[in-house]
């Protein structure tokens, strides 16, 4: 039996180096392992089949492989079957547990948790966590952006402005700096309105925002009765 737990385990590992998720995650089903589960559990999910790979995780953890990556998995696994709330508990276990290299990965599912169920307070602070304690991690931009937008659908300007400032300070050419700056331009107004504005239009070209800040920027000095500097934003 063991041996023919191993020879799975091998045919596995060959298929995932493949590329073959589905045929890996059967081969490694068939070790009946805990970790072969969990593996199968994986490969399940590169394949894109997340109802086999919640089974398989939860079958790896009935064994009693209760392990951070497998309940990660788990998590993942429910999260890409729309089952937010269910994916909480094992996102929120893996955050408590040693395993602080899958916390960042962890507390980004899980504030995407609280922000699609509706919990956008909880949301913006699991965001602005991830935020100060995972700065280099690959979610951190992403969370340093939602945490600004978890904030302004809550209703608390302040608090976005504050968010969304770190984030163009942080990301001045990051995925969302143009629609940031095009936001803080709305919150703030007047000349702090003005400021984003036109670093939105002067470092952010090839943005389909760019048309709008300087007629937005021009609207303001016309207010203003500074009819030359607008009439210099219209021309452009």
């Amino acid at each position: 039996v063991e041996l023919m737990q191993h020879i799975q385990t091998v045919r596995g590992d060959l298929l995932t180096d493949a590329g073959r998720s589905s045929e890996a995650a059967e081969a490694y089903a068939n070790a009946g392992s805990s970790d072969a589960l969990h593996a199968a559990a994986v490969a399940s999910f590169n394949a894109g089949d997340a109802a086999r790979s919640l089974e398989l995780a939860e079958t790896a953890i009935a064994q009693g492989k209760q392990e951070p990556p497998v309940l990660l998995t788990r998590a993942e696994a429910l999260f890409e079957l729309d089952r937010h709330a269910e994916a909480i508990p094992s996102y929120e276990a893996v955050l408590q547990s040693d395993a602080t290299d899958l916390h960042a990965r962890a507390a980004s599912r899980l504030a995407w948790c609280h922000y699609i169920e509706g919990r956008v307070p909880s949301a913006a602070n699991i965001f602005a966590q991830i935020v100060r304690d995972h700065p280099d991690s690959p979610e951190a931009e992403e969370a340093s952006y939602m945490e600004g937008r978890s904030w302004k659908e809550g209703g608390n300007d302040a608090a976005a402005v504050t968010a969304w400032e770190t984030y163009v300070a942080r990301f001045p050419e990051g995925e969302h700096t143009a629609e940031v700056l095009m936001s803080l331009s709305e919150i703030t107004g007047g000349a702090d309105a003005r400021k984003h504005l036109a670093t939105l239009a002067r470092d952010h070209g090839e943005s389909p925002l760019v048309t709008r800040a300087l007629l937005d920027l021009a609207d303001g000095l016309t207010d203003e009765g500074n009819m030359e500097q607008a009439e210099q934003h219209y021309s452009d």
